[in-house]
């Protein structure tokens, strides 16, 4: 197996990959970056778009493309089953620094089995099912994050917002991004809280699923200044946050010694919550429009069309 494409270089610059010249796709505008893709005669990065700007322009007209065109280019961002140049050296490198983690991914390479289990199947539940579609992509990724080359994590990160952009209406009033948070699972919710506090300049750690004591996500920055040490409990709840989950936030506020306890939910508090946090100037309540605000400040007015390369992120925090 192949460890590296064969390269050709001049003065530092690769011009040549595999044999064939390498096409500076950034300068490409996105029609003919299209229309170039499948061409065997050129080395041309396929995996992703080439920048935000061709990712954004084609999101702005992606109705306007058939179900045949948008699905060639998904092929292009998925992953298919075989391996990748870098495979073993990654498996190498697991073997002499961490000899205790035993991955499904090394156990094939080693038994000379190719190791990525492809996802190209998921095409088959678009157009009727993009949810599990996400949900599948957004699981492989996950587990794959270690492995796959960076340029692979960025063309399924958007392929996902390409399926959301496409088949699913992306909310625009604040009850329907309220419906949006209600939608996704109260792990992922969690997760998506923990890249918008990062975005805010906070490192961000999500506790285990099942032993938070009273904290769903630590965050903490060291600045001169402006040392924080914040418990972050999420509650996505359809229902008003209550008075209940303001006491068991002010008790892990006191047990962690943190600077402050924030409990947040994608609807509103009962008055006697509201009260007691009032009361408490280590409380902070966060909901409804004031969270979605949040949102739209720091990771931009189109982070919905993201959604899924946000709480994978989190996930990693």
């Amino acid at each position: 197996m192949k460890n590296d494409y064969p390269l050709e270089e001049v003065e530092g610059e690769i011009i040549q990959i595999d044999g064939k010249p390498l096409v500076d796709v950034k300068k490409m505008p996105l029609d003919e970056w299209l229309n170039s893709l499948g061409d065997k005669n050129f080395y041309i990065p396929d995996w992703h778009f080439p920048t935000d700007q061709h990712k954004d322009e084609y999101i702005s007209k992606i109705h306007d493309y058939s179900e045949k065109e948008f699905k060639k280019l998904l092929r292009h961002f998925l992953i298919e089953s075989g391996s990748f140049p870098g495979d073993i050296s990654g498996v190498m490198f697991r073997l002499e620094c961490r000899p205790d983690l035993k991955l499904e991914f090394d156990r094939k390479i080693l038994s000379g089995k190719n190791p990525w289990e492809g996802i190209m199947w998921t095409l088959d539940l678009l157009p009727d099912d993009p949810e599990s579609t996400l949900k599948v992509m957004r699981s492989y990724f996950f587990i794959h994050a270690q492995q796959l080359p960076d340029g692979r994590l960025v063309g399924l990160s958007h392929a996902m917002s390409l399926i959301r952009a496409r088949y699913l209406k992306s909310p625009q009033t604040e009850d329907e991004i309220y419906e949006m948070f209600l939608k996704i699972s109260p792990r992922d919710f969690e997760a998506l809280i923990a890249r918008l506090y990062k975005e805010m300049g906070y490192t961000t750690q999500l506790t285990q699923y099942s032993q938070d004591d009273g904290a769903d996500i630590i965050c903490y920055r060291d600045d001169p200044g402006r040392r924080e040490l914040l418990v972050v409990q999420c509650k996505r709840y359809a229902k008003n946050v209550g008075l209940k989950h303001v006491k068991e936030l002010l008790g892990a506020v006191t047990d962690r010694k943190a600077t402050k306890g924030v409990l947040i939910t994608p609807g509103e508090f009962t008055r006697p919550a509201i009260q007691k946090a009032d009361d408490n100037p280590q409380i902070e309540l966060l909901g409804s429009s004031a969270l979605q605000s949040l949102f739209v400040q720091h990771l931009g007015a189109r982070w919905v069309i993201y959604l899924d390369r946000l709480i994978i992120e989190g996930n990693r925090c």
